[in-house]
């Protein structure tokens, strides 16, 4: 998923093994947002400008980039490559070919939110998983007290409760950790209570782009669907069943592409979602409408409630989901 420490770990990998009798290396940072500004081009050149150290290439017409002259010069070379942040097989393939002329003990490392990008032409895929308790709390602390974690003993248990809200989601608790530095214990309190509702945008922006990046809006309806109407532990047939729209489109494939972007986690054959992943969707749905009567789904009592009294209602509503032993509350 987004900000779980992808771009991180690659960047510590390649430090690591930068000068390990590599003769070329390179690191492409954020291949897919500078395919989006620049074109696949100006990747393939930078990559090729890297690896051969020959700033010319930069200049040279595009034809001449994948010419056999250079694919020559990669005969025996053993280089390490990191390609992060790659969304598109096509894009992925035009940056690696040729690459076969590259002498064995050669690497190339790919990050990305698509398991099934990889799953075409990895060797090997390593799933980075999130923080347990422990490690989170340390990450977070480091960003909130730096050195001095003695403060936390001021904060009583709301170091906890942040941890605990994002999950063990890494860029969650560094966003988090350095917005609540040098703050006070009422104004944590006060942070803590607004997340609840409203979620940090700086976090949001980063998960919503794997959901920007779903091929067609009948996979997105899936995603609003389990984020806003299914609890965790969901049989999947199940979930299927309740969400089958029509003929023309299969929701069993719909949920194999969520779980492969990870906007979706299956665990024999339940269906979860990791907690800002959940709240980035229900956030997608309030965004619509400041009307709840003219959103796509309705799942809090209040306004639920709101529609059924007042008959604001519109066409525009897919799902309803009301849980009786809330109105008790009420």
């Amino acid at each position: 998923m987004g900000g779980i420490g992808k771009t991180t770990l690659a960047s510590v990998i390649y430090q690591i093994f930068l000068y390990s009798h590599f003769e070329g290396y390179c690191f492409l940072k954020n291949v897919r947002g500078e395919f989006e500004r620049y074109g696949i081009n100006h990747l393939r050149k930078n990559l090729l400008s890297m690896l051969l150290k020959d700033e010319a290439i930069l200049n040279m017409d595009t034809p001449f980039v994948v010419s056999i002259f250079i694919q020559d010069r990669f005969h025996h070379k053993k280089v390490l490559v990191v390609l992060d942040d790659v969304d598109a097989v096509s894009t992925l393939q035009y940056l690696i070919e040729g690459f076969d002329q590259f002498a064995d003990g050669s690497r190339i490392i790919v990050t990305t939110r698509d398991v099934q990008l990889l799953r075409l032409v990895a060797d090997k895929i390593y799933e980075v998983k999130k923080l347990n308790h422990f490690e989170a709390l340390q990450l977070f602390s480091l960003h909130a007290f730096g050195q001095n974690s003695d403060l936390a003993t001021n904060y009583e248990n709301l170091p906890e409760k942040v941890a605990n809200y994002a999950d063990g989601n890494p860029l969650a608790l560094k966003v988090l950790g350095s917005s609540l530095h040098s703050k006070s214990k009422k104004k944590w309190e006060s942070a803590l209570g607004k997340l609840q509702i409203d979620p940090h945008q700086d976090i949001q922006k980063v998960l919503k782009i794997s959901y920007d990046g779903l091929s067609n809006k009948g996979i997105q309806d899936i995603f609003l669907d389990i984020a806003c109407f299914f609890n965790d532990g969901t049989d999947r047939e199940y979930g299927e069943n309740i969400l089958h729209r029509s003929e023309h489109f299969d929701t069993t494939i719909g949920i194999s592409i969520l779980i492969d972007k990870c906007l979706v986690i299956k665990c024999q054959r339940k269906l979860y979602m990791h907690a800002l992943v959940r709240q980035m969707g229900k956030a997608i749905v309030c965004d619509e409408n400041k009307e709840p009567g003219k959103r796509g789904r309705l799942w809090k009592t209040k306004d639920v409630c709101h529609v059924l009294e007042r008959n604001t209602g519109s066409s525009t509503i897919e799902g309803i989901l009301l849980n009786q032993s809330e109105l008790q509350k009420m």
